[in-house]
């Protein structure tokens, strides 16, 4: 008789941010994943056109990735600056056909401006 090894698939799911999350440029987010058993993984910024920028390459599977987006930063890989719009991550396996993407866009948006007083504006006397 034949003894088979079992079959192991690799996979890759993004967790966050999978879609409808809103980013305010210069605060810092959590790009997490899982996967197994992938040792490498490429993690892209894809804009809503379908352009990609690689923003980093992560060892041993750690599955988190820290991004800070900041307003007209240049992107990696590609001629284009980071500009408030809609957004996937994707996460590629080191043989890049393992792969997955966001279900859905997020935002990353400019942080909103408080109105606020400064004084002036009194009728009082001097």
């Amino acid at each position: 008789f034949t003894v088979s090894a079992a079959t192991t698939f690799s996979s890759i799911t993004v967790l966050s941010p999978n879609g409808g999350e809103n980013w305010v440029f210069g605060n810092t987010y959590a790009i997490t994943w899982k996967s197994s058993p992938v040792q490498t993984e490429h993690v892209y910024l894809q804009f809503s056109d379908g352009g990609m920028s690689k923003l980093t390459q992560v060892y041993a599977a750690s599955g988190y990735f820290g991004f800070t987006p900041q307003k007209d930063m240049q992107c990696p890989g590609i001629s284009r600056t980071l500009t408030a719009g809609q957004y996937k991550v994707a996460i590629y396996g080191e043989s890049e056909t393992v792969k997955d993407f966001s279900d859905n866009y997020f935002s990353i948006v400019a942080p909103s401006s408080s109105v606020g007083g400064g004084g002036g504006g009194g009728t009082g006397s001097y």
